[in-house]
């Protein structure tokens, strides 16, 4: 037979374990908590740093002029004369333009 001083003193402890039990389960529960809003809190800066740069990249270009604020207008590439269609100026000749300027019209 076990005696009666050692059975409480299991019981004591038990008690004890199982308090320390539960309050582990509810830091734990904590701990969890807070590193999922950390995790969403970076989810969320880096969704905005990607929209940022998707705005930047898109963004017209503004520049100086006078003083002024004006929107950067690129200029256009270079057109290959086989598949574009004649600007303005070259649909009905020259019209008093270079050539006729340089001598050099036909």
């Amino acid at each position: 037979m076990v005696d009666p001083e050692v059975q409480e003193r299991i019981a004591v402890r038990r008690t004890e374990l199982d308090d320390l039990e539960e309050q582990l389960v509810k830091q734990l529960a904590e701990v969890r908590a807070e590193r999922e809003d950390l995790a969403a809190e970076r989810v969320l800066a880096r969704m905005g740093e990607q929209v940022a740069a998707e705005r930047a990249a898109t963004a017209p270009a503004v520049a100086q002029v006078g003083g002024k604020e004006v929107l950067h207008s690129p200029r256009r590439g270079r057109r290959s004369p086989r598949t574009s269609t004649p600007r303005p100026h070259e649909r009905h000749g020259n019209h008093g333009s270079w050539a006729q300027a340089t001598g050099t019209e036909n």
